[in-house]
């Protein structure tokens, strides 16, 4: 096992903007008829469910069903 602090520095990828603007930056770009963004939203949003449903397990002490959270939200937010 190699000791704390024994690895290589990793240069940042340079690019003017990080974090939620770049992201926001490159949805708009996408709507706008350009190139998909790298990462796929339906795999996003089960990620961000099963967080969600995590901390409401933990709240309540009983299972969550993830998907069926997922729907019941989805729902919600169509109105």
């Amino acid at each position: 096992m190699a000791a704390e602090g024994a690895g290589e520095p990793v240069a940042l990828i340079e690019q003017p903007k990080w974090a939620n603007a770049w992201l926001t930056e490159q949805f708009v770009h996408w709507l706008d008829g350009g190139a998909p963004m790298e990462t796929n939203v339906e795999d996003n949003l089960q990620s961000v469910a099963l967080v969600f449903a995590g901390i409401k397990s933990s709240r309540t002490g009983m299972p969550v069903k993830v998907q069926e959270m997922l729907a019941s939200a989805r729902q919600e937010a169509a109105g």
